[in-house]
Formats: C-alpha cells, structure tokens, sequence
C-alpha cells in the first residue's frame, strides 16, 4: 500500500484506472488507501484552518498598496525618482515585506527596507 500511496497520485480518470487500482491493492487495500489519503488531507485541512484563524485572530495586514504606511509619493522621494516602473516595483516589494512581517509597517521601517532594495536593484522591473 505505501507503494501506491497517495491514491491520487496518479489520477483515477476511468473504470478502467480503478480496476488497475484493485488488481494491485486489492479490494481492502483500495479502501484503506482511501481512507488514508481522506485522514492526510483532512489533518492539513484543520492544520491550514488553525494557520488562518491565528492570523486573522492578531488582526489586519496590509494586504493591498494601500494598506502600506508609505505612499506611491513617499517612495518617489525616498528613491529619487518620478512616477515609473520603478516605484511599482518597490510598492510590491515592500507589500511582500509586510505580508512576512506585518509590524514593519511603519514609515521608518518601510523606508529602511526600501533603501536596502533599492542598494540591491537597479532594474526598473
């Protein structure tokens, strides 16, 4: 049964798939195979539930642009440039540093962080 585990590995597009399926497990073997793969992904269903509710349990995060404690100007003027690529890659760039770390969005912390990116990239993209 290991061997054939997970059950939908290969997916079971037919009759003809299932009755592969028993002739190698067997009729008990299919349904312990089943039962298997319905535990497993029913433990990561309650593990990834729990995940979802801590994070909505500590609150918002700045999920969108404008959620973020600096401005599409506030990066114009930390970086030195006007309106452009540039400045929309920097906005997605620190949008990802709040999703990882949602106290960093603070004007400091955000323009630390922007500064350091922009040492790092000079491509406009």
């Amino acid at each position: 049964l290991v061997a054939l585990h997970p059950v939908d590995a290969r997916p079971l597009r037919s009759d003809a798939d299932v009755r592969r399926l028993a002739r190698r497990a067997g009729e008990d073997g299919v349904e312990a195979l089943l039962l298997l793969r319905e535990a497993e992904l029913g433990a990561r269903l309650v593990a990834t539930r729990l995940l979802v509710e801590r994070v909505r349990a500590r609150g918002a995060v700045a999920a969108e642009r404008t959620d973020l404690a600096l401005r599409g100007e506030d990066v114009m003027r930390i970086l030195g440039v006007g309106p452009g690529k540039r400045v929309g890659a920097a906005l997605r760039y620190l949008t990802d540093c709040v999703l990882d770390d949602p106290a960093c969005n603070t004007p400091e912390a955000l323009a630390e962080r922007l500064r350091r990116w922009a040492a790092e990239t000079k491509d406009p993209a």
